[in-house]
């Protein structure tokens, strides 16, 4: 029996539970999915005290840590990033 097709609202709710973890303001970025490229728009923010958006090496290390987590997610192909106020290196 061939495996079912992820869709992709059904990556996008991945993708959100997954900055969501790393405690991303979920409300500052909007998430997309075409043909399992998950697109990721917005602002580079957190809430609460996990992260500190005031020192670059800890944004990173989130940053890098929920791009590995989402590409991991099953029928991910790729994903894009357009922040106002960061860009990926």
């Amino acid at each position: 029996m061939p495996l079912a097709k992820i869709k992709d609202w059904e990556l996008n709710t991945k993708a959100n539970a997954e900055f969501v973890k790393k405690s991303f303001d979920t409300q500052q970025i909007k998430i997309g999915t075409t043909g399992g490229v998950v697109h990721v728009a917005g602002k580079v923010d957190f809430t609460g005290s996990k992260v500190d958006p005031g020192c670059d090496a800890e944004v990173i290390n989130a940053l890098k840590n929920v791009d590995r987590m989402i590409k991991a997610i099953n029928g991910v192909k790729d994903v894009k990033y357009t922040f106002s106020n960061w860009v990926k290196s």
